[in-house]
């Protein structure tokens, strides 16, 4: 004989009818790449998600990073000079997945996303770059409108040049669930 109570435990978790929406804050380190064309440096950001039924969500999330950036002109890569800070603007359409227990969730989102890259040295910028986003979070709740995560978010980010930056973000966050 099944156990019904248990499986509407399970029912009720995935779903969030209550939830209108939530907007969410974030700021973060954005480490360094393989390549030496560029250094660690921060990120901030902000996200509205909506959540659609069973877990699943639409998350709109912008963000800013900063690093300093480096050249180098030679044959062989060995000389790198800095070729100032760079600022990159993303924005991304991430669908995502959430899996509350009780008071912690876990929470996986992926999703195309738009960079415009600046360069403050050469006062250059290069828009329409398309972007992949990854991201886990890991979070709890704490209070009904409130949740506190932390997110690990890998960009992968392609200019029509052929150059590429995958810098991956940590970030401590905060959301604010509307009802």
């Amino acid at each position: 004989m099944k156990n019904y109570s248990q499986q509407n435990i399970i029912s009720d978790s995935l779903t969030n009818n209550d939830e209108l929406f939530s907007v969410g804050i974030f700021s973060g380190v954005r480490f360094g790449e393989n390549s030496p064309d560029v250094d660690a440096g921060w990120t901030v950001g902000a996200d509205l998600e909506m959540p659609t039924g069973k877990g699943w969500s639409i998350k709109l999330q912008s963000n800013i990073w900063f690093a300093k950036g480096y050249e180098d002109y030679s044959k062989y890569q060995e000389y790198y000079y800095p070729s100032g800070k760079l600022t990159a603007y993303n924005l991304a359409l991430k669908v995502s997945y959430k899996i509350d227990f009780n008071d912690l969730f876990v929470q996986i989102s992926t999703g195309p996303g738009y960079t415009y890259l600046s360069n403050d040295r050469y006062f250059s910028s290069h828009p329409d770059y398309i972007s992949l986003e990854l991201s886990s979070i890991l979070g709890a709740d704490i209070s009904k409108n409130i949740e506190a995560f932390i997110e690990c978010r890998r960009q992968y980010i392609t200019f029509y040049y052929g150059k590429s930056y995958d810098p991956w973000l940590l970030g401590a966050c905060l959301n604010y669930n509307f009802y």
